[in-house]
């Protein structure tokens, strides 16, 4: 399954999870918070699908991802923009090869508390941007973390090493270009950092 990078059916039951527990199922849509994400995933084939995201059971529904085709081995939404200790529930639509049309969801998922956080110093931002880092507490005391940037369309543009990170309060600085060297124009951006256990997601609008 290809997860585009970040949606509903009755269910008798909705479930929150914590970062430790089990993924969320609702009919045989599920939902794990993992890589700094929440992830969403329906196995099966389909024509298409869309994902939504509200902050209740009942709605209103946002709109994440509308009508993707990408679904002939299970339809899945990478979900980045999510805030530490929110609940949030899913919901993903889907027409059959039958064109039969299915709602799946509504699923919840809350996000863990202690996790890494990552504050862009200036948000819109040209040129090279630091990054302010809180790495939370680890058993394994220092952890490699990997930063990556994707475009609009969720595709990633840029990949770097961020170093070994201890606990505490650090800071990352990138030189606002993608993987071929050229500067990102203007328009809105998704940034993710990521290591073992602990990881951070948000949103940069660049202008230039």
């Amino acid at each position: 399954m290809k997860f585009i990078s970040i949606r509903h059916a009755a269910a008798a039951a909705i479930l929150a999870l914590s970062l430790a527990a089990s993924p969320v199922r609702a009919s045989e849509l599920s939902a794990r918070f993992e890589h700094a994400a929440v992830q969403v995933s329906l196995p099966g084939s389909y024509l298409k699908f869309s994902v939504y995201r509200s902050s209740g059971p009942s709605g209103p529904w946002t709109p994440l991802l509308r009508d993707n085709t990408d679904c002939l081995a299970g339809c899945g939404y990478q979900d980045l923009l999510v805030s530490p200790g929110d609940l949030y529930y899913y919901r993903l639509d889907a027409l059959g090869a039958d064109r039969h049309a299915g709602t799946y969801g509504p699923l919840a998922i809350r996000v863990p508390s202690d996790r890494m956080r990552a504050t862009p110093s200036q948000n819109p931002s040209r040129g090279p941007l630091r990054f302010d880092l809180h790495v939370p507490p680890s058993p394994l005391g220092s952890r490699a973390f990997q930063f990556s940037v994707f475009g609009p369309d969720g595709r990633m543009i840029y990949r770097a090493d961020a170093g070994s990170l201890w606990p505490g309060e650090r800071s990352f600085q990138w030189d606002g270009r993608d993987d071929s060297g050229r500067p990102l124009g203007s328009g809105v951006y998704f940034y993710r950092f990521r290591g073992e256990g602990a990881g951070a997601t948000g949103r940069i609008l660049r202008v230039n």
